[in-house]
C-alpha cells in the first residue's frame, strides 16, 4: 500500500512540474485517490483483524476442551489411586518387604 501511495505523491509532483496551472484540480484528484487509498486499507485491515479474531475464538475454544478433557483424566486417576490405597493396592510402595 505504501508504493501505492508513493505513486500518487510522484504523480502529483510530476503533473505540477509540467502543468503547473492545474494545481487545483491536481490537487482535487490527488485527494480523492489517497481518500480511496485509505478507505482500501482499512479495509483489508478489518478483515485481517476479523480473520485474527476468529482464530483467536477457535484456539479459545480449543483451550477450554482440553482443560475439560484433562481435568476429567487427573479426577479420574486420583480417583482410581484413592480407591487402590483404600484398597490396600497403593502401585508405589514406601517400603520394602
Amino acid at each position: 500500500m505504501l508504493t501505492l501511495f508513493s505513486a500518487l505523491l510522484s504523480l502529483l509532483a510530476l503533473t505540477l512540474l509540467f502543468e503547473p496551472s492545474s494545481t487545483g484540480p491536481a490537487l482535487a484528484v490527488a485527494s480523492a485517490i489517497g481518500s480511496f487509498l485509505v478507505a482500501l486499507e482499512s479495509l483489508i485491515d478489518r478483515r485481517r483483524i476479523t480473520a485474527l479474531n476468529t482464530q483467536i475464538g477457535e484456539l479459545t475454544d480449543r483451550v477450554v476442551t482440553l482443560e475439560g478433557a484433562e481435568s476429567r483424566r487427573l479426577a479420574i486417576e486420583v480417583r482410581t489411586k484413592t480407591q487402590d490405597v483404600g484398597r490396600g493396592l497403593s502401585r508405589h510402595p514406601t517400603h520394602l518387604p
